[in-house]
């Protein structure tokens, strides 16, 4: 048995078994509390470092930011051999993906080993007429379940107008990204959200502590046991406000948000061509520049703030071996000089960004910061920066922005939606698709009664994708090219259009 980097371990694209949301959130709590079970009952890899058994476990690991595994090295064995241990170590545990087994493995084969398999025909919905012919007859949930796995293979997420980041396979493909060492809350500051005032200022904070860590973790005995060396930290001197206020804000409750790469990563591959560049106005963290390069565009992302631009930059010297991203210090209003200014003078190719919701969060105390701004003020400079961003762009193209709306003192929408339809419009872009990102909970359920009670206010758990076309419409689907089926190549994981592979297997 022996102790390696994770990074060094690799995920098996033939491996058949998925597992439910809520027991890899069991199994991810279980390890952070008991890492030592790893030792125990290690992952087995083959000779190469690819998994044979245990990829629930190192999924959960990665999750967990375990650095290190134990693995079990089987060396010397055929092809059959490691296909069969695959079969053979999950046949009592998680749950079957039927689309890996049926193109992976024979069913003869898989009836041997111990799996009856006579039901499974793997040609059953290659044909999307006698799929469908099937659905109107005797249409059931497990066949809207079909569908979307297909849809799914294809695009990533099925193109539909609500993008669910609540559900199994959206979450393990962001695992995959933030694998990569993504940390887009790097150079911004912890607690942008106020969420440590929220907690600290309750009468007993430990115990709203607690409330907050069992919307995520039901089975969570006690605050203690959820905070790294609680008793250490006591005995040096810190009171619980101390300790609970740093474990806030160096953890994924520090309220400062960060971007989705899952989201990143359609926008990219669904709206802007092959090896374009992207704008992004309001660049904020480094996720965005990051999945652009990887999956082969180019990127220009504007921030007014130096050190979240040097943060940005060391992480893409840490996780791009080329094709950098290239950001820029410096307000948006001037974002035509910026562009014109810049080597070559790029076309832009798509704009996507996520803009300040007004004040909700504070990024800086910079006077040209739009988070720092009143109301008036920041419509009139936003209206501004979109109408510059739009000029640039190429005609046929698109234009993404993920906003979402925000409330005044008074507790009445801004409608930062609505002004920015208003202003791509106003700038010569139409309004062409609009999709509702869902969000988890997460802290929503400890604020919804006192929202609700205290107003009738809804708690909002969502945002909004807005896409803008600058252009001929008709010409959409000459320009941008049909999305073929990832899984059509024979490499494990997938292959970016820029040629480096990010693994997705949501297998376990």
């Amino acid at each position: 048995m022996l102790k390696i980097k994770i990074k060094e371990v690799k995920t098996n694209p033939k491996n058949p078994r998925l597992i439910k949301d809520d027991k890899f959130r069991k199994l991810v709590n279980s390890i952070k509390e008991f890492p030592q079970m790893l030792e125990l009952r290690p992952i087995v890899v083959d000779e190469n470092n690819v998994i044979l058994g245990g990829n629930m476990r190192y999924k959960a690991c990665v999750e967990a930011g375990l650095k290190e595994v134990f693995i079990l090295r089987a060396e010397n064995l055929t092809e059959k051999q490691k296909e069969e241990f695959i079969v053979k170590d999950n046949v009592s545990f998680g749950q079957w993906d039927y689309d890996v087994l049926a193109n992976e493995w024979e069913t003869e084969e898989l009836n041997t080993w111990g799996l009856e398999m006579s039901f499974l025909n793997a040609h059953e919905y290659d044909n999307p007429a006698s799929m469908q012919e099937e659905i109107k007859s005797d249409f059931v949930p497990n066949e809207e379940e079909k569908i979307h796995n297909l849809l799914s293979d294809r695009f990533i997420v099925p193109p539909f107008s609500v993008f669910d980041t609540k559900q199994g396979y959206w979450q393990s493909r962001k695992n995959e990204w933030k694998s990569l060492g993504i940390q887009s809350e790097v150079g911004r500051g912890g607690n942008l959200l106020k969420y440590s005032e929220t907690i600290l200022q309750a009468s007993n904070p430990k115990k709203k502590l607690a409330e907050l860590l069992k919307l995520s973790s039901p089975n969570t005995a006690n605050v203690e046991s959820k905070i790294p060396n609680y008793y250490a930290q006591k005995e040096s001197g810190l009171t619980d406000a101390e300790i609970i206020k740093n474990f806030i804000e160096n953890s994924q409750l520090g309220g400062t948000s960060v971007f989705d790469p899952v989201l990143c990563e359609i926008a990219y591959k669904w709206f802007c061509k092959e090896n374009g560049t992207i704008l992004d106005p309001f660049a904020g963290g480094s996720v965005r520049g990051i999945v652009a390069s990887k999956v082969g565009r180019q990127y220009i992302g504007i921030d007014l703030r130096q050190e979240q631009v040097e943060a940005n930059e060391e992480q893409v010297l840490n996780i791009c071996e080329n094709n950098h991203p290239k950001y820029i210090v410096g307000s948006s209003e001037n974002v035509v000089e910026m562009i014109s200014g810049l080597s070559g003078k790029p076309k832009i190719d798509m704009i996507f960004t996520c803009p300040p919701y007004y004040d909700l969060e504070q990024y800086s105390e910079d006077p040209q910061d739009l988070s720092s701004l009143s109301h008036d003020e920041f419509d009139k400079i936003y209206e501004y920066i979109i109408e510059k961003s739009v000029s640039l762009l190429t005609e046929n193209s698109f234009s993404v922005f993920v906003v979402g709306d925000v409330r005044d003192k008074n507790g009445v929408y801004l409608d930062l939606i609505g002004k920015t339809v208003a202003a791509h419009k106003k700038a010569g872009a139409v309004y062409y698709n609009s999709a509702v990102l869902l969000e988890s909970v997460g802290t929503a359920g400890m604020r919804a009664a006192r929202i609700f009670n205290g107003g009738r206010k809804l708690c909002k758990v969502h945002q909004n994708v807005l896409v803008f076309y600058k252009g001929d419409i008709s010409k959409i689907k000459d320009k941008f090219k049909e999305i073929q089926l990832e899984t059509e190549t024979n490499d494990p994981g997938i292959k970016t259009e820029y040629g480096e592979r990010l693994s997705i297997e949501v297998e376990i």
